[in-house]
């Protein structure tokens, strides 16, 4: 029989850099204004910003290098980048899998076989808003919280025995907001083995808050949430996506 364990494969991907700043100038420091901004209120919600675009970058990143003030500015690739079509797959059956249309637990069952034919038999979907509930309105009887991974990662987190392998379902909102003319991603699922991912950090570069980065000249204060990360990505055929489900 043909073989479904493979040893993974290492795959060059770039670390990025990720900053955010917020400032406030002496003026601003003095005044005291009704509904006022203060350092700390603008760096949370640079925070927020900060690792949302971290959780773009990973998902729908797209590898690359350019040039930037003469010098180069890596991008880090995504999963979904790395998921492969049939020519890459390792069984020539391509990890994109078209729904078809309306819910239908043939097809489902059938979706899952591919994609729990290599890897871990735990797997993560990360799922768009309208995916899930079309999922819920049909399976939500044999979907079950799981509360150990939700404490651990802070999503409501559910788990679904699939017959091949156990799905941990996560609503992402991302997905649910990103549309493109020809691309509906509230309507998909990304599937992710962990164990073939990392989240990659740069040595000494790690996500940190650096304060007072203004110009010594300058009257004003400004803070840098920065770092250098990367997605580790190996074994393509062990992730997949689901789309073209609908309500």
């Amino acid at each position: 029989p043909a073989a479904i364990q493979h040893e993974p494969t290492e795959v060059q991907n770039y670390l990025q850099t990720f900053s955010k700043t917020w400032s406030e100038t002496e003026m601003e420091g003095y005044m005291d204004v009704y509904g006022k901004e203060t350092m700390a209120e603008k760096g949370r919600q640079k925070r927020i910003e900060f690792f949302r675009e971290i959780d773009v970058a990973l998902i729908v990143g797209r590898k690359a290098v350019d040039i930037v003030d003469g010098q180069n500015r890596y991008m880090t690739g995504g999963i979904v980048e790395y998921i492969p079509g049939a020519t890459e797959a390792l069984d020539g059956t391509s990890r994109f899998m078209d729904f078809g249309g309306a819910w239908d637990l043939d097809t489902f069952r059938e979706k899952m076989e591919i994609g729990f034919r290599y890897g871990s038999d735990e797997k993560v979907g990360f799922c768009g808003g309208k995916f899930f509930t079309v999922l819920l309105n049909n399976l939500e009887k044999h979907v079950r919280m799981n509360d150990g991974l939700s404490k651990k990662w802070g999503w409501n987190v559910y788990s679904l025995e699939t017959g091949h392998g156990v799905l941990n379902l996560l609503r992402h909102p991302f997905l649910s907001e990103f549309d493109t003319s020809d691309q509906a991603w509230a309507y998909d699922m990304i599937g992710v083995d962990l164990e073939y991912v990392d989240l990659m950090k740069h040595k000494g570069m790690d996500v940190k808050v650096k304060t007072n980065v203004q110009d010594n000249d300058v009257h004003q204060k400004k803070n840098e949430l920065y770092g250098v990360l990367g997605l580790r990505r190996t074994h393509p055929s062990a992730h997949f996506v689901i789309y073209g489900i609908t309500g």
